[in-house]
């Protein structure tokens, strides 16, 4: 490749990644913008002047901080139970000599396929049932395993050589050992790129959080709906400054996993 193409190349690599960054930019800056500013046309992409304040402001008209704190609760504690229910299943599947293990994946996948407002509808039943509505158990225990967490781990599961397997139970290490300290190990790649995508997943989820919380439990993703105004001008400088809570902490966590992502996606590709 010539310099030269290869700088054209770089050029509309360039021109493509700040098309693509540039709803986030937006956000940002209309999220620390007066209000004036948002009701002036032609828009105005550089502020008359910044205001941090708007992202605590926006507090006096929903209580962000605690749709914040219930986010983040709701997310952690899903991901990590998805984790930890999904690596014994992926592993019990992938590894122990299970009798039927095979309808059992097939059941796993067939879950996966059914949208989420379909398995909503049950589920909300049988949350309603348990007098669960509006609590933590209600909105965490339903989403304490999935289908595609166990699928997309047994994936990575199989391709570890079963004779390092072997060789731990001659030495007389149990199954939960052999998990813990050769199988996760050897697939933390995929484990926190499950980890990753789970977390985001639960962090933005709308549909579950809708039917199941009335106010005790509600998540940023609900709780930016009652920004509406009714007759009123709508703020959306308010209304950037609130999603700026659900943005910021996604993107800090993806750099953070970046390796695991760009690690997991080479994998698959070879």
């Amino acid at each position: 490749m010539s310099n030269k193409t290869k700088i054209i190349k770089d050029i509309l690599m360039l021109i493509v990644a700040l098309l693509m960054a540039f709803p986030f930019l937006y956000l940002f800056k209309l999220s620390l913008q007066p209000g004036a500013d948002v009701m002036q046309l032609p828009i105005k992409f550089i502020p008359s002047s910044f205001h941090l304040e708007n992202l605590w402001n926006v507090n006096k008209i929903i209580p962000v901080t605690r749709f914040f704190i219930n986010t983040i609760v709701y997310a952690v504690v899903t991901t990590v139970l998805t984790i930890t229910t999904g690596t014994m299943a992926a592993y019990a599947l992938a590894k122990l000599d299970l009798p039927g293990s095979r309808l059992i994946m097939l059941c796993f996948i067939s879950s996966v396929l059914l949208p989420p407002e379909i398995r909503a509808i049950p589920m909300y039943t049988l949350v309603a049932g348990f007098g669960w509505i509006d609590t933590w158990k209600g909105m965490i225990i339903p989403m304490a395993s999935t289908g595609f967490s166990i699928f997309f781990l047994y994936q990575y599961f199989i391709t570890i050589p079963t004779e390092i397997l072997e060789s731990a139970r001659i030495d007389g290490a149990g199954e939960l050992r052999i998990m813990v300290s050769i199988a996760v190990p050897m697939s933390m790649t995929a484990i926190a790129s499950m980890g990753l995508y789970n977390f985001l997943f639960r962090w933005r989820g709308f549909i579950w959080p809708l039917i199941m919380t009335r106010g005790n439990v509600t998540t940023l993703s609900v709780g930016l709906s009652q920004l509406k105004t009714g007759e009123q001008l709508t703020q959306w400088n308010m209304i950037a400054a609130a999603t700026m809570y659900t943005f910021i902490p996604a993107l800090v966590l993806f750099l953070l996993l970046r390796r695991y992502i760009f690690q997991a996606v080479s994998m698959n590709l070879k």
